[in-house]
């Protein structure tokens, strides 16, 4: 198969495993140097349209890619051959349907760990190529896990002894309330199975959850007074990739996440008539699902992939069904144009998780009070200049709330 491309093939991308900010450090630091700069930013630039929503990712063509990279075709081919042969990046072809262009499929490769890249002879001897004797061995020792010697220094740490004094009676007696609080609040609280379970909805695998995490889980729930949703976006946040490019529940960062949850627990209002029309369209937006609610919203029979994407952001924005609703639901009521409504979607979503809202009724509430506010003191959105509501939000909330009714 030819390996020549014309300007009118198009192209998709695709990307295997995870490129984390540390591989990109690695692909600057260890590969730049010997397949040099064009191909490095081909393959930035690929990673990066890679992340384009599909609207915007259908249709692409090379002469597009050229132009985007300022490069010629021989440049462009060169630079491809050379991630190919590194190991960085993957060609497939096929006809298009038309027959007459091509469609190529380039699939990205994560570049190896520091670790697997020195011990491979070939990239070693092409590094030391490029950078010579001395860079090349400072660039090697500084991604060495180089450990000082210390067998010639003397520990002359202070003990714990030596800066606290409490009495052993105390420590027994905090002991025993400690491990009563966590058999009363803990365990009968929080259904650690289920709670699993739900994690692995987040693509999270059970076999994280070993018997140390469940029992850092929840003994930070109790120091912490954390509900369950909090304790999840905690776990969220703490996870890592290892070198084998598999995922790991990083407790120090757990802890620190727990830790700043814990400080900063919003005082959010919450409902004091479960009975009121607001709670009860509240309560709706909460237990429906955001797609075919926003379906209906739109009044359309199927959504469209940017509409698809959309969702798929907020959700991995860590917000629950019911605040997307109500995110998506005060935003389609208030728009003026279409111009941009994702990006305004997003400016209201950014805001909504700011003020660490939990539900669909404290994001109606909140929503709101910005509003009134604006009204009252005449002020620019809280949101954006894209903003362009002119009714107060409390006749929007009676219209949806009648036509919820009907």
């Amino acid at each position: 198969m030819k390996k020549d491309v014309k300007e009118f093939d198009t192209y998709s991308i695709q990307k295997n495993g995870i490129v984390s900010d540390f591989d990109l450090k690695v692909l600057i630091r260890l590969y730049q140097p010997i397949i040099g700069y064009t191909a490095t930013s081909l393959y930035l630039t690929l990673l990066n349209e890679n992340s384009l929503s599909p609207v915007v990712a259908n249709n692409r063509t090379h002469k597009r890619l050229f132009a985007l990279m300022q490069i010629n075709k021989t440049d462009f081919l060169l630079a491809r051959k050379k991630l190919e042969s590194i190991g960085l990046l993957n060609t497939k072809i096929k006809e298009n349907e038309n027959k007459i262009a091509l469609d190529y499929l380039y699939a990205l490769q994560s570049p190896k760990t520091p670790n697997d890249f020195f011990n491979d002879t070939v990239l070693n001897s092409l590094l030391l190529k490029s950078l010579g004797e001395d860079e090349f061995y400072r660039t090697q020792y500084f991604y060495s896990d180089y450990q000082p010697q210390n067998d010639d220094y003397i520990d002359i740490s202070s003990s714990f002894e030596e800066s606290f004094v409490i009495k052993p009676a105390s420590i027994r007696n905090l002991s025993q309330h400690y491990s009563e609080k966590v058999t009363k609040n803990v365990v009968s609280n929080l259904n650690m199975d289920a709670f699993v379970v739900k994690m692995t909805e987040h693509l999270i695998p059970k076999s994280l959850f070993t018997s140390a995490v469940k029992k850092e889980i929840a003994r930070v729930k109790m120091l912490f007074d954390l509900n369950e949703k909090q304790l999840e976006n905690c776990v969220l946040s703490s996870i890592q990739i290892d070198e084998n490019q598999k995922k790991k529940i990083n407790l120090m960062l757990f802890n620190q996440e727990a830790e700043k949850c814990g400080q900063s627990t919003p005082v959010l209002e919450q409902p004091k008539d479960e009975t009121s029309d607001l709670f009860l369209f509240a309560k709706h937006l909460d237990d429906s699902d955001p797609y075919d609610y926003y379906k209906g919203l739109l009044h359309i029979p199927s959504l469209f992939k940017n509409d698809l994407y959309l969702i798929k952001q907020l959700q991995d924005a860590k917000m629950t069904s019911g605040m997307i609703n109500a995110v998506l639901y005060y935003c389609v009521k208030n728009k003026k144009s279409d111009y941009n409504f994702n990006g305004y979607v997003q400016k209201v979503a950014s805001s909504v998780i700011k003020e660490k809202c939990q539900n669909a009724y404290q994001v109606l509430n909140y929503l709101k009070k910005a509003l009134v506010r604006k009204f009252d003191k005449k002020e620019e959105n809280v949101f954006s200049s894209a903003t362009t509501i002119e009714d107060p939000i409390n006749d929007e909330f009676e219209k949806a709330l009648n036509e919820w009714g009907k």
